[in-house]
Parts: C-alpha cells; structure tokens; sequence
C-alpha cells in the first residue's frame, strides 16, 4: 500500500513543479503584441515645443487692489 501512496506523491509533486512553470510564465511573459515599455518611451515623439505655461502671479491675489468699473 505504501508503494501507492508514493507514486501519488511523486504525481502531485510533480504536479505542483508543473503549475508553478505555468503561473511563473504567466509572471515574466507580456502579452502578444504588447509593446515593451523601454521601445514606447524611445518611440515616442518628443515635443517640438514646451506646452505653454500661465506666469505665476507676482503678488498674492487677496493683496492685489479690486477692479473698479
């Protein structure tokens, strides 16, 4: 009966070692046509110009005189 219990043993062992391939490959492995993160940033366009940007103000709104109409 021993005999038997060790050949189901060995199975589920190997088993086991089988399914953590599967999922360890699952892990590491990008989708099909998933583009690799390092080749999208070196593929992509740099800007010809700076996005434009509000000068900050110089004083503090609540310092700033209201305007008169």
């Amino acid at each position: 009966m021993h005999w038997i219990l060790t050949g189901m043993l060995i199975v589920a062992s190997l088993a086991t070692a089988v399914y953590t391939g599967y999922l360890m490959r699952r892990l590491f492995t990008l989708e099909p046509g998933a583009p690799d993160v390092a080749d999208a940033a070196r593929d992509q366009d740099a800007p010809s110009q700076p996005a434009p940007t509000e000068p900050a103000p110089t004083e503090p709104v609540a310092a700033q005189p209201a305007a008169q109409e």
